[in-house]
């Protein structure tokens, strides 16, 4: 008796191979590989989420830096303003409005109390510091000197120290206003050499160089 060979589409072998599957025990390859697919979409897509998170977050702190810079810079431009109308004011004074050391001695102070009040005015802004500082002054006259002598010296702390200390580029003397050290002011951001030069060669003329010498800012402020 000849035995025939199982249906191609039944048969022992193709149900037993199909419940193994249905249970578990037997994987198919495409399952295998559905199921490593899936995984890296899920890894991709906690990538991409946690990039987005990212992208959503540098947003936010940059557009709140950006309002925060924005709101102070119309603060620091008026502050800065007016810190530069006291050096053009104070750039004006002459000789006759400077006639000794007392009346240098009161502009100084009104000078050094508007640039308070500046700060006073402005110290909403977060780290600002404002502070007077004072043109350069080298030497006054002593006990001693000639009438004229007495007057060059004057003079010469007017013209060269008052006017060209706060009307020089930059200034030696004025509103000093930093932002968290910062620098935010015309006033002796840079040393200005052509003033401490016209201090030299004016009291050298005067022949008072050794009097000048230690009040002379010989190299840069700051």
């Amino acid at each position: 008796m000849r035995l025939r060979g199982p249906h191609p589409e039944g048969g022992v072998r193709p149900r037993l191979a199909a419940q193994a599957s249905a249970d578990g025990r037997l994987p198919k390859r495409g399952d295998d590989r559905g199921l490593t697919t899936l995984e890296w979409l899920l890894i991709v897509a906690a990538i991409a989420g946690l990039a987005a998170l990212a992208v959503v977050l540098v947003t936010k702190v940059v557009s709140d830096t950006g309002d925060q810079v924005g709101s102070l810079s119309p603060r620091l431009a008026a502050a800065r303003l007016q810190a530069h109308e006291i050096e053009v004011e104070a750039s004006k004074l002459t000789p006759d409005d400077i006639p000794d050391r007392k009346t240098y001695n009161a502009m100084i102070r009104k000078y050094d109390h508007e640039c308070e009040r500046l700060g006073i005015l402005y110290g909403d802004i977060d780290g600002i510091a404002i502070h007077f500082i004072a043109p350069p002054a080298p030497d006054w006259p002593q006990p001693g000197d000639s009438p004229q002598l007495k007057k060059d010296i004057l003079r010469m702390n007017v013209e060269i120290g008052v006017q060209m200390g706060f009307g020089g580029d930059p200034p030696q003397g004025g509103c000093w206003m930093t932002v968290h050290g910062k620098v935010f002011t015309t006033c002796c951001k840079r040393f200005n050499p052509a003033i401490r030069d016209a201090l030299v060669a004016e009291c050298t003329r005067l022949n008072i160089f050794r009097r000048c010498e230690p009040n002379i800012q010989m190299g840069p402020r700051g």
